[in-house]
């Protein structure tokens, strides 16, 4: 390989590099705040545990579906319905706690 073909594949490798660093740096210190976020909640380490367990599967397995979605509808509608679905949980939250 000359110089030029091995550029393009080294920009590439650290690219990776930076994503996995990134999300993994976020993903596994989440783990130091599961006492202190438990604890104020007032619900047991495990429970939490399973919710970010949960939450992190859920992740991963709507990251294959949201390009199609993307595809198929505008980013207008795809940010409103998202902006409602945020609120409607907050408000859920909320009510729960009173």
């Amino acid at each position: 390989m000359n110089k030029n073909n091995i550029k393009p594949w080294l920009v590439l490798v650290v690219c990776c590099g930076l994503a996995a660093s990134s999300i993994g740096i976020s993903i596994n210190s989440s783990g130091v705040f599961y006492t202190p976020v438990s604890e104020d909640l007032g619900i047991m380490r495990g429970t939490f545990s399973m919710h970010m367990t949960i939450f992190s599967i859920v992740t991963a397995m709507s990251a294959l579906i949201v390009p199609k979605i993307m595809n198929k509808f505008s980013y207008k509608l795809i940010l409103i319905l998202s902006v409602y679905n945020y609120l409607s949980s907050r408000e859920i939250m909320y009510n729960i706690q009173k």
